[in-house]
């Protein structure tokens, strides 16, 4: 939820404040409102980062676009995947998803990718 220059992501923060209850989008006070509510703080970001609108108040739609705050972006795509990378996720994930990933080149007549190492 940090910027790479260590600075509070405030949009995240939003993301967070607004599933949380609470109008002060600062991390105590996100984390002060769950803690109230017998909530992790894990649920709210998957939720926000997913996009999910399960539990969400009547006319809040706006929950769906929570998820561009997120990883549902070509930079939130980069940050996801280097953390599968930097903490080995991607050897857990590699034969489900190479597959898919493979599908795309194969379908216009391209070599299909070995393997990720990097990115």
């Amino acid at each position: 939820m940090k910027s790479e220059e260590g600075t509070w992501d405030g949009e995240r923060l939003r993301t967070l404040a607004t599933r949380a209850g609470t109008e002060d989008k600062s991390f105590t006070a996100i984390c002060a409102a769950l803690e109230a509510e017998g909530r992790s703080l894990r649920e709210p970001i998957i939720a926000a980062a997913t996009g999910s609108t399960r539990d969400a108040p009547a006319g809040t739609e706006k929950w769906k676009a929570h998820t561009a705050r997120w990883f549902k972006s070509r930079q939130g795509g980069f940050e996801l995947a280097g953390y599968a990378l930097a903490d080995d996720v991607w050897l857990k994930l590699e034969p489900t998803v190479l597959p898919l990933l493979n599908a795309i080149p194969a379908s216009v007549g391209k070599p299909r990718i070995e393997s990720l190492d990097r990115v």
